[in-house]
């Protein structure tokens, strides 16, 4: 049993297909000749159906004549198509194993990723024993790459990136341990993971602090001025009873 194709010249004949319209240039002479007349004799009621009927008998015989380019043009194309039948069989049959070798290298390549994986969390579990950060969840899943899984990452420069990052983490939380503010830095941290962002959040979070005690300062800088309302009474007895009202309520008024 052969496995594989023939890569020898393919044993394909074919001839092409000739067509001649012997009497073309008669037909088309014709046809000139009637739409000439058409377009220069002068048409009326008395003679329009007889010129409509010309052309419609020229009609018959064009769509007579393209009927029959249409079965020539299937008779031709038929072994074409049968040929193209053929090859597109070959191309099924050789994509559905090309389908069938993919999907089962995709299998053993992702085998092949997640006994790496493995290998990678038991030097991880090792490893990251010697870090005080067990406090800090997430890690691992937070540093693995996809890129770690490929198998043209070697296991060295695998653990020389696990290395690195865990010892910049260490650092990092070391330096924020020493800020008043430590909890939330640490906790923007872990978002981030990057301290120049953690600062920059700093600084902004300071920057609108100072802009909103400004605000507050300056209402409360500003002088506290009671509303006055001004009513007019007439009538000495309604003025005098007035006046009696608001001291009875204690409200402060002037007369003038």
């Amino acid at each position: 049993m052969k496995n594989e194709l023939n890569a020898i010249t393919p044993d394909i004949q074919f001839t092409t297909g000739i067509v001649v319209f012997n009497n073309f240039e008669m037909y088309k002479e014709e046809a000139k000749a009637i739409a000439r007349f058409i377009s220069e004799f002068e048409l009326t009621d008395s003679n329009v159906s007889d010129a409509k009927a010309m052309l419609a008998g020229a009609r018959r015989v064009v769509q007579g004549l393209d009927k029959k380019r249409i079965e020539i043009k299937k008779t031709i194309l038929a072994p074409y198509d049968d040929f193209a039948s053929q090859i597109e069989e070959l191309k099924a049959i050789v994509n559905d194993a090309d389908s069938k070798i993919r999907n089962v290298i995709k299998d053993l390549e992702n085998k092949e990723r997640e006994e790496k994986r493995q290998k990678i969390v038991d030097v991880w579990t090792k490893r990251f024993t010697m870090y005080d950060l067990d406090g800090i969840p997430g890690l691992f899943n937070r540093w693995l790459t996809p890129q770690h899984l490929n198998k043209s990452m070697s296991m060295k420069k695998v653990e020389e990136s696990m290395t690195a990052f865990l010892e910049q983490v260490q650092s990092d939380i070391e330096a924020l341990n020493t800020f008043d503010d430590k909890e939330s830095m640490i906790a923007d941290y872990l978002t981030c993971f990057s301290l120049s962002e953690v600062f920059a959040h700093v600084k902004e979070r300071e920057e609108r602090e100072a802009q909103a005690k400004q605000v507050v300062e300056a209402l409360n800088d500003e002088p506290i001025t009671e509303p006055t309302a001004t009513f007019i009474i007439t009538g000495q007895k309604d003025i005098l009873a007035a006046e009696a009202l608001l001291k009875a309520n204690g409200i402060n008024f002037k007369r003038r």
